[in-house]
């Protein structure tokens, strides 16, 4: 089996067990320091209930929750699997599309090779993203863009928390959890009425997902393109 199988039946396993029920099929990509772990067909049957209830909410609590028991065990596993020491996970769903990513950083840089550098071949992508920014949050400090796959980007954003949103964090989880859920929306909103960036990017969008790491400010962006 190779390496991209042996992630894939894991986290496979690991999320029917925890969940009550896995993701049809689990795409895994490595690049740079990341490893992108895309899962396809996750959604529970009682999931479905609440969802056509409008009881988002309850599901992306119940999903954070297991998701905060899970990190430390998926962490230490990938960190086996590959080799590598695994700094952080991030992750976040699409209800609709019943689809959802982890990304998982590695603590060496490159660590899984090179690869494209979106803000170096394509300039006008890099003008759009930092004007997105501006928009939604504030111009970062610093950003990158790869492509790992043909249907997968990645944007990582550092230093784009706002001063008011600061504030936010410091009153606790509670106000944080409201924050990113708001901040969510917005970003996802700006992204996929911005027709541009599926012209730059020669594909059409299938998924958006987004991330924060608010203690360390930075922010987390993932484009799933159609095949």
């Amino acid at each position: 089996m190779t390496l991209q199988q042996d992630i894939s039946g894991y986290i496979g396993r690991l999320f029917r067990e925890t969940f009550g029920r896995g993701p049809k099929s689990v795409l895994v990509t490595f690049g740079q320091s990341l490893v992108a772990i895309y899962l396809n067909g996750f959604l529970s049957p009682l999931e479905r209930i609440l969802l056509d209830e409008r009881q988002e909410e309850t599901i992306w609590s119940t999903r954070d929750t297991l998701m905060q028991r899970l990190i430390p065990e998926i962490k230490a596993n990938l960190a086996s699997l590959t080799n590598q020491s695994i700094e952080k996970i991030y992750y976040d769903w699409n209800l609709n599309n019943k689809s959802g990513i982890l990304i998982a950083t590695a603590v060496q840089e490159r660590a899984f090779g090179e690869c494209e550098d979106l803000f170096h071949t394509h300039p006008t992508f890099k003008e759009n993203i930092l004007r997105l920014s501006k928009s939604t949050q504030k111009v970062p400090d610093w950003a990158a863009a790869y492509r790992l796959s043909p249907e997968l980007v990645v944007l990582h954003r550092e230093g784009v928390i706002a001063p008011i949103e600061r504030e936010l964090i410091q009153l606790g989880r509670a106000a944080t959890v409201h924050l990113k859920a708001a901040k969510r929306h917005l970003e996802k909103r700006y992204l996929q009425s911005n027709v541009l960036f599926e012209t730059l990017l020669n594909k059409s969008v299938q998924d958006i997902f987004v991330d924060w790491d608010f203690d360390n400010d930075q922010n987390w962006t993932v484009f799933k393109l159609k095949s």
